[in-house]
């Protein structure tokens, strides 16, 4: 029969899974997500630069790939957040800080300046996106 102690520890390795789940997801997203915004803007240039007309439309095409790729992001770096709050939540309460490998790898003052970071990019990408479609129509 399992005690209180083994299933606040099984939640607590379940949570522990998930938030390396959700983090490895949100670190995919940004591998991947401004690599491929990078070459749209790179094949916009060049063909801009070559003449054809449509090209500025490749910028066009990096706001539009952006945008639900910065919602996914946040989306699953909520999802992350939660996950470690609840794990915080498990050491503290459950364990009385005997498991803290949560806690001490996590503050309020890092997740507000990852956020703040992240969300900086993406409106980065997405203005730069607009201008240089703006630059090269005309």
């Amino acid at each position: 029969m399992l005690t209180d102690e083994d299933l606040y520890l099984k939640d607590w390795e379940i949570t522990k899974d998930r938030i390396k789940h959700f983090d490895d997801i949100v670190m995919r997203i940004r591998v991947q997500a401004i690599p491929i915004s990078s070459a749209f803007f790179i094949a916009g240039w060049g063909l801009h630069q070559e003449g054809y007309e449509w090209a500025p439309w490749l910028f066009i095409m990096a706001a539009i790939y952006i945008f639900p790729i910065a919602l996914l992001d946040y989306f699953h770096y909520i999802l992350l957040t939660k996950s470690v709050s609840h794990a915080i939540d498990i050491e503290k309460n459950k364990f009385n800080n005997k498991l803290q490998i949560t806690s001490k790898l996590t503050t309020p003052y890092l997740s507000f300046v990852h956020s703040l970071a992240a969300t900086i990019i993406y409106i980065m990408i997405f203005i730069s996106a607009i201008y240089c479609f703006n630059i090269t129509i005309n």
